[in-house]
């Protein structure tokens, strides 16, 4: 059974419109542990590759983040591989690659990823085709790393992870596979398998769908958690 979501604390963002200053949508608000204590919302986003402002974020986070941030680059790389292709006709690549972020209400970009519909695709370990979605790269943005000591925010990269997963639940995914190769990171859930294909900086990992609801009530549960310890602190 799932914990109900902390309303009260909850502020919700216009789901579906467009930004003015971008073409990204802003598709949920949600809540996230402050650095320090208590709990705050931002809002997930999709970003629109076809919008030149959207593209040009991208490269000024590369600029901005610099090597701090490994995946960045691939990530502004990977965009402009896509657009490049649909103008030259090849469509298939925009419906397949989308991008998703979280920001704070000052429109502060704290993580990015970039996931990939993968569609039906044969399970080797399995023995059988599964409807994924991959996970390609996932960065948070330097400052809100967990060893920095700016960061306004407490696990940025799993609450964006949370808000993908939950879009894989809802479109009745059968996996997600991560072609990401933070191993530190994805182990601590503890509920991404390997798949035994071995890459240069890893192993490929899998959450499957039986285990999207525990994702997503491990990180709310942190969350309410947070929350508890906020009220009990003011009443005492």
């Amino acid at each position: 059974m799932k914990i109900n979501p902390v309303n009260h604390i909850r502020q919700n963002s216009p789901k579906g419109k467009i930004s003015p200053a971008f073409g990204k949508r802003v598709l949920d608000s949600v809540n996230i542990r402050k650095a320090m204590t208590g709990i705050d919302y931002v809002n997930f986003v999709k970003y629109d590759m076809l919008n030149p402002k959207d593209r040009q974020h991208f490269i000024n986070l590369s600029l901005g983040w610099g090597k701090k941030a490994e995946y960045i680059d691939f990530i502004t790389s990977s965009i402009n591989s896509v657009v490049q292709r649909f103008f030259e006709k090849y469509r298939p690549s925009l419906s397949r690659h989308h991008f998703f972020g979280l920001e704070d209400k000052m429109g502060k970009t704290l993580a990015v990823s970039e996931v990939v519909d993968e569609g039906k695709r044969f399970n080797i370990l399995q023995g059988r085709r599964e409807n994924r979605l991959n996970i390609y790269f996932l960065q948070a943005n330097p400052d809100e790393m967990y060893a920095s000591a700016t960061k306004q925010y407490k696990g940025v990269g799993e609450t964006l992870v949370s808000k993908i997963v939950e879009i894989a639940e809802n479109e009745g995914r059968d996996s997600i596979v991560l072609e990401s190769h933070n191993e530190n990171f994805w182990n601590s859930s503890g509920l991404f398998e390997d798949c035994g294909l071995h890459m240069p900086d890893g192993v490929k990992k899998r959450l499957h769908n039986n285990d999207f609801g525990e994702y997503i009530e491990k990180v709310h549960k942190k969350i309410v958690q947070e929350y508890s310890a906020k009220v009990g602190g003011r009443q005492d």
